[in-house]
């Protein structure tokens, strides 16, 4: 009950004066108030008081049952609680504070450990304990025992050490030692067994007292193996320090204790474990006796289970003595792990924690008969592991296998090295390398592999491109078997990795002479580089064909890619610098791309290559492209070709588009307006068509040309009055004035 708050607390009587508490049905909880509560606490101390006045030998029993119902989560933080009380002599009032520790409300357990305490008492209401006096929560205890009846506890120290092996509270500990001080002549009596469980308790008083037992009571001559052990994984600096010396004297004598040995290996304490792996070597176990321990380790080892419920400072733990442990195997026993068997290998693989799985996979690598042939189901087992790790050391089983081996292992290479982790993928790319140096027909047939599995759809992300860098970089020399139809299908696959690969093998495995001029362009537009790099050797070898075929060649030029179209600049410059290399629809075609630097280069090819017999038409075509910087350079032909009433009309919308720039193209409205000037005065006909010209514009044009295109109306006017223009001479108004 001490423990067990109540669910509820009573009002007074006169408040509820017929109030029913029911014990049954719905609200039966109800039954238990905080009083009732209290009744019981005080029923408990006051049945414990009676025996112990009584001088019974059941008090420390019974007072050792209700101790060991109490634990360290059982203590709430101190606190201190202040209460006013008023002087009637001094006629005054004072403010008294009263502290209460951690188990202060618990009435028979500080009844039973500070009955005779100088630092506690009961409050006034007899509810809980108080500290007394001067005394606050954490301060050093008095000298002296403090609890009640110790004449009782003399004579049952065996029910001390009971107390102590059962309890996980603090207090308790500590007055429990007090007793077993207090009794020397006991210290003798107390069992080898009961010393080694004391060790292990978490409580410094208590694993100190005990070492001092046994300091004084160990025996070289005749060591306990399960002290010792006891000892050594004790919380206490010291008890292990004299735990190592002891050991390492006693060592002979205990050099059958398989059990102590293995228990070392994977002790809890991490100095015991460095400890066991310097001194392992220095033991000349018997072979039984070495596979007894390797045996107890690994059986311990995979009994280990972590969960989701367990914190993060036990799996910690867990796999620290995981790790420790298997490296201490490794040194200790190198040549008894090259011949374990191969069902231990397998059942530390499927354990779900990384240390083991990574032992099982150190095991394989030095052992005798599976280093060279590995059980695929345990290799398996560390590649599909979550851990990297694991998956490291499947890796290298892998890559330490003879040559011989890897060859007939082309299945399992090839899933490896497309194997959905990257990790995997990367550490397993050395042994397909060295295996396919030393053995062609393997790398032939990989290489095929690798090839065909480009072109099926599904592969995790990654995959594809890293199968098409191995084969760019590690396999290239054994591609040449690569049908074209084969090249074909990567080029034109939706994988870009495919596209890559196609594009190596364009040049080596496809006879560019049976593709046509315009399949080759076609490709220098493709988007993966190698592909636009491999057409572009294409385009050197098949040198003559281009330049029998320019309308077909001329396509590569206007490309969207920077490196093709710089390439075909030098290529046509190169090899198309004859008057009569590019007809003139060729380099019409060319200038009219939307891309500067292709119109750029359009428009140099011209200059090159013109020839005055084709200016009129391309005055004309190139009329046509609304780009300003190509309006400009068909303006310098205006002068030579726009000599003719026909031609003037079919300029027309050349000419309004230019005249319509606003603050843009000067230089070829100058050149318009130069020209339509000088056509007007020609002939009648000629007028026509550019009076029909300004008409149109002078009523949108901006300011500075409208004034222009007015004055040369006018003149138009002037000298063919039959042609009507949008203008009405005013006469100037005449005010009256002098």
């Amino acid at each position: 009950f001490a423990t067990t708050f109540g669910n509820f607390r009573m009002g007074p009587s006169w408040n509820f004066p017929r109030q029913e508490i029911p014990t049954l049905g719905e609200n039966a909880t109800q039954a238990y108030s905080s009083q009732t509560r209290v009744y019981l606490c005080k029923r408990i101390w006051r049945t414990l008081r009676k025996f112990g006045e009584g001088d019974s030998g059941d008090y420390c029993k019974m007072a050792a049952g209700v101790l060991k119902q109490f634990s360290d989560a059982d203590g709430s933080a101190p606190r201190a609680v202040g209460w006013y009380r008023w002087d009637s002599e001094l006629r005054r009032g004072e403010t008294i504070t009263s502290h209460y520790d951690r188990f202060s409300r618990f009435l028979a357990f500080n009844g039973i450990l500070y009955t005779n305490s100088s630092r506690y008492e009961p409050d006034p209401a007899g509810n809980q304990f108080r500290c007394a006096s001067n005394y606050q929560p954490g301060q050093p205890a008095p000298e002296g025992r403090e609890e009640a009846f110790p004449k009782l506890w003399d004579q049952a120290p065996e029910v001390v050490v009971e107390l102590l092996l059962a309890s996980q509270c603090q207090p308790v500990h500590a007055f429990g030692i007090g007793v077993l001080k207090a009794n020397t002549a006991f210290h003798n009596l107390i069992k080898f067994e009961a010393l080694t469980a004391l060790l292990g308790v978490k409580y410094r008083i208590t694993t100190q007292f005990v070492f001092d037992l046994v300091v004084k009571r160990f025996d070289a001559a005749n060591p306990d193996a399960a002290l010792l052990l006891a000892l050594a994984n004790c919380d206490l600096d010291a008890a292990r320090e004299q735990a190592y010396q002891w050991i390492h004297e006693c060592r002979e004598r205990l050099i059958k204790q398989t059990d102590l040995w293995a228990k070392l290996i994977v002790s809890r304490q991490e100095s015991t474990r460095r400890f066991i792996r310097d001194e392992l070597p220095n033991l000349l176990l018997t072979t039984e006796a070495t596979q007894v321990v390797i045996g107890k380790v690994l059986s311990f080892l995979t009994s280990v289970q972590t969960d989701s419920s367990e914190t993060d400072a036990n799996e910690t733990i867990e796999s620290e003595i995981a790790r420790d442990a298997t490296e201490t195997l490794l040194i200790a026993f190198p040549d008894h792990l090259k011949i374990i068997g191969v069902d231990v290998i397998r059942d530390l693989a499927q354990h779900s924690m990384m240390e083991l799985q990574r032992f099982a996979g150190e095991l394989i690598l030095r052992h005798s008969e599976l280093a060279s042939h590995p059980p695929s189901d345990v290799l398996n087992m560390l590649l599909d592991s979550e851990h990297e790790a694991s998956r490291n050391v499947g890796v290298r089983i892998i890559g330490q296998l003879p040559e011989s081996v890897l060859s007939e292992s082309i299945d399992l290479l090839f899933e490896l090295a497309r194997h959905k982790r990257e990790d995997i993928r990367q550490l397993i790319r050395p042994a397909i390398s060295k295996t396919a140096q030393g053995n062609s027909e393997f790398a032939r047939e990989i290489s095929r592999r690798f090839v065909e599995a480009l072109l099926i759809p599904g592969a995790p992300e990654g995959v594809p491109s890293h199968t098409a860098l191995v084969l760019r970089e590690d396999l290239r020399d054994y591609l040449s078997e690569v049908t074209q139809a084969t090249v074909w299908e990567l080029l034109y696959s939706r994988s870009a990795p495919a596209q890559e690969v196609g594009g190596m093998l364009l040049t080596s495995n496809v006879d560019s002479f049976s593709l046509s001029v315009e399949e080759i362009t076609r490709l220098c537009h493709h988007k993966v580089l190698s592909v636009r790099e491999s057409a572009r050797t294409m385009c050197q070898q098949n040198l003559q064909r281009f330049q029998t075929d320019p309308e077909n060649a001329a396509l590569m030029i206007d490309s969207a890619w920077e490196d093709t179209r710089q390439f075909a600049f030098a290529f046509f410059e190169e090899n198309f610098a004859s008057a009569d290399a590019l007809s003139p629809e060729v380099l019409i075609s060319i200038c009219d791309s939307v891309r500067p630097d292709v119109q750029l280069f359009g428009r140099g090819m011209i200059t090159r290559l013109f020839n005055d017999e084709h200016g009129e038409e391309y005055l004309l075509k190139l009329s046509e492209h609304p780009s300003a910087g190509m309006q400009l350079f068909v303006s310098n032909l205006l002068d030579q070709y726009a000599n003719d009433p026909e031609i003037l009309r079919e300029l027309s919308l050349f000419f309004i588009t230019v005249l319509s720039r606003v603050n843009k193209g000067r230089v070829a409205k100058t050149r318009t307006f130069v020209l339509l000037e000088r056509e007007a005065i020609k002939n009648e006909a000629s007028a026509r068509i550019v009076a029909e010209i300004l008409g149109r514009l002078s009523a949108t044009t901006a300011i500075m040309d409208r004034g222009k295109m007015v004055e040369m109306m006018l003149q138009i006017q002037g000298d063919y009055p039959g042609i009507e223009l949008p203008l009405i001479v005013q006469p100037l108004e005449v005010r009256g004035g002098v």
